[in-house]
């Protein structure tokens, strides 16, 4: 069965949710990962924690996940639009954009 990670970085928090082809498995809310507005090491630590933190909710590997997709603000700047993809496993991330 199909995993999917969703992340909507937004200015004050940032939300993810795991959730399989049927429901949701687990969800998580930190602090924000946005460039503008924080150190790129605090994003970093915001996020490592929450996807631990959904991870464990839903008793699920982040290995095992087919997508991720990640809405966040800013993807005009090069650092920002970047970012997600150093952090997360390559091969499984797509970035939202509105």
């Amino acid at each position: 069965m199909a995993l999917f990670l969703a992340i909507d970085a937004g200015g004050t928090k940032t939300r993810c949710l795991l959730a399989d082809e049927t429901k949701i498995l687990g969800h998580a809310i930190t602090g924000s990962v946005e460039l503008t507005r924080v150190s790129e090491a605090e994003a970093s630590s915001h996020l490592r924690a929450m996807l631990a933190e959904v991870s464990q909710v839903a008793n699920v590997s982040l290995g095992e996940l087919s997508q991720t997709c990640v809405g966040l603000a800013g993807l005009s700047i090069d650092a920002v639009r970047e970012w997600p993809s150093a952090r997360l496993e390559p091969s499984s991330v797509g970035t939202c954009t509105s």
